[in-house]
């Protein structure tokens, strides 16, 4: 009878608080770092070769290269 009365316990118990929603955390406001989101796109496969080709060379991440060429174009477009 023991197990039952520490397994009603533990389900009336309350969890620790969860993460901010969307990964946001407490460090990203300290910092001024933006919150990110995650997104999947399609590319032809020649073109995500020649950019793990590029990620090994230069030693950079692909969100990294991805961030600063969209950021880059949305800006030249004047969309940013």
């Amino acid at each position: 009878m023991t197990s039952k009365a520490s397994t009603r316990f533990d389900l009336l118990r309350k969890a620790t608080p969860a993460a901010p929603p969307g990964g946001e955390s407490l460090e990203q406001f300290v910092t001024g770092e933006e919150p990110t989101t995650q997104i999947s796109i399609r590319l032809p496969k020649s073109l995500v070769r020649a950019l793990k080709i590029h990620m090994a060379q230069t030693g950079q991440t692909q969100q990294t290269i991805l961030q600063r060429l969209l950021e880059t174009y949305l800006r030249e477009q004047g969309a940013v």
